[in-house]
């Protein structure tokens, strides 16, 4: 199966995603660029993807999405 792991990050002062080696955006801000994250990994998870999006917290990372699941309303 095909796996696609988002990262949301930081990059010189404006967020981006980085999938596969490779960076997108730059998103106004960790929320906008976590959105377009998540509607990513939607998408490829209807493909058939094991998808996972991850973000940045400080000096972690956290997951926000595993393969079709919202880990954080999850939590809650």
């Amino acid at each position: 199966m095909e796996r696609a792991v988002y990262c949301v990050v930081e990059s010189r002062d404006v967020w981006v995603i980085r999938l596969n080696g490779k960076e997108y955006g730059p998103c106004p801000s960790r929320d906008h660029a976590l959105n377009v994250a998540l509607r990513a990994a939607a998408r490829a998870q209807a493909r058939g993807c094991y998808t996972q999006v991850i973000a940045r917290e400080g000096r972690h990372f956290r997951t926000v999405w595993l393969n079709g699941r919202d880990v954080l309303s999850a939590a809650a």
